[in-house]
């Protein structure tokens, strides 16, 4: 995933955050999970409380990218279960979950060969958990062939740097906004070019749904000008829940970062997925197919 540049009718929307590289706001931190999402909000309440010139930022944070894969051959699961590492067989609903990290990401497999991973936190690490999945199956001794790679779906989430009167905001998009207080705190708004669907809060933050990373980026460009003339000044009590949800993003943050840091030799019994090659890999995976997708 690559970094988009801010959009010049709107300045402050700063784009979706890199996967690799450091950005001016987030140096060296990559794509941000919502614990570092609640700390760049923690900055940009501090810095406007501080009476700071600069305009506040307002980043989109990729949370979850589901992709599915074919690996066209059938899958004893039974055999996985007993054989693999990290995995979970589920006799009563058919199916196998297998668990990696670093990056991280579940796959849930089926014996007609369909995997689903989720988890996710970018494009790439999606790809990448696709290929590493494949090949744990190869070491099992089936004949896997990678196809049929797909994104399915993209949760991406950003903060405003102000509140949003929804009352007012679904009165003026009937048409596309649908609020219903009693069951749900958000109004949940449907784009259909680009396909996607957010739900906005009265705080200010934006869900938003969509089959890609750019689908996330547009729908964000889209709903930025019409929830600007509904923005509030947000309460005492509203900005401490904010920072109370910082705080505790920045302790678990810390907390995984040091679990991390002794978890950096390889377990007893567990695969070592960097013995092997980016060439090998995909010299084994594709040997000896004929078919052009792959």
């Amino acid at each position: 995933m690559t970094q988009v540049e801010s959009n010049p009718l709107y300045p402050h929307l700063h784009g979706v955050v890199d996967a690799a590289q450091p950005t001016a706001n987030h140096p060296g931190n990559g794509v941000m999970n919502p614990e570092q999402a609640g700390l760049a909000a923690l900055g940009t309440e501090s810095s406007k409380a501080a009476g700071d010139d600069a305009s506040p930022s307002v980043d989109i944070f990729i949370n979850n990218v589901v992709c599915t894969f074919s690996v066209r051959c059938h899958l004893n699961l039974h055999r996985i279960g007993m054989d693999g590492h990290n995995v979970e067989y589920r006799r009563e609903y058919g199916k196998v979950t297998m668990r990696f990290r670093k990056p991280s990401s579940t796959a849930t497999m089926w014996s007609s060969g369909k995997v689903t991973m989720t988890g996710n936190d970018s494009a790439a690490h999606a790809k990448v958990n696709a290929r590493r999945c494949a090949r744990a199956l190869q070491k099992l001794g089936f004949r896997v062939r990678f196809s049929n790679y797909k994104v399915v779906n993209v949760l991406g989430t950003c903060a405003m740097p102000w509140g949003i009167r929804l009352p007012n905001f679904s009165r003026e998009h009937r048409r596309d906004a649908s609020y219903e207080p009693e069951l749900h705190p958000a109004v949940t708004y449907r784009i259909k070019s680009p396909k996607a669907t957010l739900k906005l809060f009265s705080t200010g933050s934006i869900t938003c749904t969509a089959p890609s990373v750019e689908n996330v980026q547009l729908a964000i460009e889209h709903i930025y000008p019409l929830v600007l003339p509904f923005k509030k000044i947000m309460t005492e009590e509203e900005l401490a829940m904010r920072g109370n949800q910082s705080k505790n993003a920045r302790r678990l943050l810390q907390q995984r970062a040091k679990k991390a840091a002794e978890e950096d030799e390889v377990e007893e019994g567990e695969v070592n997925w960097e013995e092997d090659s980016e060439e090998e890999i995909e010299e084994d995976m594709y040997s000896g197919s004929d078919d052009s997708d792959l």
